[in-house]
């Protein structure tokens, strides 16, 4: 499936990033003498069923019924740090080969769609890039889904190049989307739109090709829409809840709703989050909050509504969000890494402040309501991301790229996420963690093209 490409400079990549992604912890380590640095806000949620996984067997919540707000792919990756008690250090050993993995993946992609010089460049930069680096360190889901979707993307892109002599890869890439889908939910809509994009691309010239091909296509969409349907009928038997997770629902409600209504009420986001929490103890009875059917459809149900009552400031609130998902990073987790303490209202403040005067309010908040600390920590990672994003505008338009098949698919998929998480949610940089290995690519291209325009010595 690889070819044997690898050279010196490549290896000393991968050692490189091994290097950074556990130099960071460890540092965090010895300042703080504590592992519970490595657990976020949702860490707790991912640790439960999987624990339930190993004393039960059934994937449940503390109170010994169906798990359907998360869905088990990272649960299951946390179990082998949970039997060995050691759930920290395993799982970000773990994490770290992943995240390395995934520069080898961009290096790989980069060879099929530039050349190696080119793909070196780009592994390099996803090896230093901040995101990447800082979620291996912390028990959250968005290394192991990074590492999913790019092979994904690689097997995808790998099916169809070299006039499609490895087509049979498509079916394992199918397998891969599921098992993405599996970690986190924001790829599920790819089941479908990965067919429709590949039959809208015309891929081959003749008619029997086109037929392999196709068959090929519909066995992508069995291979990974069967094990996300399964999951569905699970949930849908346990529980009477259809989706594939529920956080879709409590997203929609408390963040979606949540954002409309902190814009138009000018009301802190808090505020607003403790309204729609006092919402539910009020519009259901204690039995319908213990159905989950009944409770999320409240949440789907309430989180539309106010959508449709609102769509002008939400779809501001979609176009701030995808400006700041891109350009943004947010020093919170570093704050967090190192246990540096810091005044804990300035968080929400900060989500408020977005919410209600879009990026440039967020970045006003940044620079002149923060401390000075803090402000320094935004400027530095600020000064860190925006090369990337200029290297890649470079790459994606400094040559005949986008007549390139394998180049439209990445693009395409890079879109996918950025429209699918830049909402309300793209007040967390968090959720550009997938999208890096693509910006890379390009950013790698990119300054490929700047140093060829410089003369400057390559690698």
């Amino acid at each position: 499936m690889f070819k044997k490409n690898i050279n010196f400079n490549l290896i000393n990549i991968l050692i490189f990033s091994v290097l950074l992604r556990l130099a960071l912890p460890l540092l965090a380590l010895q300042f703080t003498q504590t592992y519970q640095i490595f657990h976020v806000g949702d860490t707790p949620s991912f640790l439960q069923p999987a624990t339930s996984l190993i004393q039960t067997g059934r994937f449940l919540d503390a109170d010994g019924t169906p798990n359907i707000f998360r869905t088990p792919g990272y649960p299951i990756f946390l179990i082998p740090g949970l039997i060995l008690n050691q759930v920290e250090i395993i799982t970000i050993f773990l994490q770290t080969v992943l995240s390395t993995f995934t520069v080898y993946l961009v290096f790989q992609i980069g060879v099929i769609c530039f050349n190696q010089k080119i793909a070196k460049l780009c592994a390099l930069l996803y090896a230093l890039e901040p995101l990447s680096i800082l979620y291996t360190s912390l028990l959250l889901s968005e290394t192991l889904f990074t590492a999913l979707y790019t092979l994904f993307i690689y097997l995808l892109i790998k099916s169809i190049d070299n006039d499609y002599k490895l087509i049979k890869l498509l079916p394992i890439a199918g397998l891969c989307l599921s098992a993405a889908i599996y970690v986190r939910p924001i790829a599920y809509y790819l089941v479908i739109l990965v067919p429709i994009l590949l039959v809208f691309l015309q891929l081959k010239p003749t008619q029997i090709k086109k037929k392999v091909i196709l068959v090929y296509i519909i066995l992508f969409l069995i291979f990974s829409l069967t094990p996300v349907y399964l999951w569905q009928v699970r949930n849908k038997t346990q529980t009477g809840y259809s989706g594939i997770s529920a956080v879709t629902e409590v997203n929609l409600y408390y963040w979606h709703a949540g954002a409309i209504l902190t814009a138009k009420k000018q009301l802190s986001f808090n505020q607003v989050v403790e309204q729609l929490r006092n919402n539910l103890d009020n519009e259901l009875t204690v039995e319908e909050t213990k159905n989950k059917a009944k409770l999320y459809q409240y949440m789907r149900e309430k989180g539309v509504k106010v959508i449709k009552d609102n769509p002008l400031m939400y779809l501001n609130l979609r176009l701030n969000g995808t400006v700041n998902l891109l350009v943004d990073l947010a020093p919170w987790p570093w704050l967090k890494l190192f246990k540096i303490k810091y005044d804990l209202s300035l968080f929400p403040m900060s989500i408020t402040e977005f919410y209600q005067g879009g990026w440039l309010g967020l970045v006003n908040a940044y620079i002149n309501k923060m401390p000075f600390s803090i402000t320094l920590i935004w400027i530095i990672l600020e000064l860190i991301m925006i090369p990337y994003l200029i290297l890649a505008l470079i790459g994606i338009f400094s040559n005949q790229l986008l007549n390139k098949i394998p180049i439209i698919i990445i693009l395409s998929l890079g879109a996918y996420l950025i429209a699918i998480t830049g909402g309300p949610e793209g007040v967390s940089s968090r959720y550009r963690h997938p999208i890096m290995p693509i910006i890379c690519l390009f950013a790698g291209y990119g300054l490929n093209w700047v140093i060829k325009k410089f003369k400057v010595e390559t690698l």
